[in-house]
């Protein structure tokens, strides 16, 4: 979400989480997970950035 970052839900609640600080006002174009280790993640934004992140989303950093 532009502005809030990337946000998980949270089934137990039903509401929503930001998952880290680095988003800023980027927004996310595409997301895929590692098939062979589950926390890790890629992320493209609209800036064209390549992000990754090893531990589930929470922190993200160029790839």
């Amino acid at each position: 979400m532009a502005g809030r970052g990337l946000l998980r839900a949270d089934e137990s609640t039903l509401g929503w989480r930001p998952l880290g600080p680095q988003w800023g006002e980027r927004y996310l174009l595409h997301l895929a997970e590692d098939p062979n280790n589950p926390g890790r993640l890629y992320a493209i934004t609209n800036d064209a950035e390549i992000l990754v992140s090893q531990n589930g989303g929470i922190e993200w950093s160029p790839f």
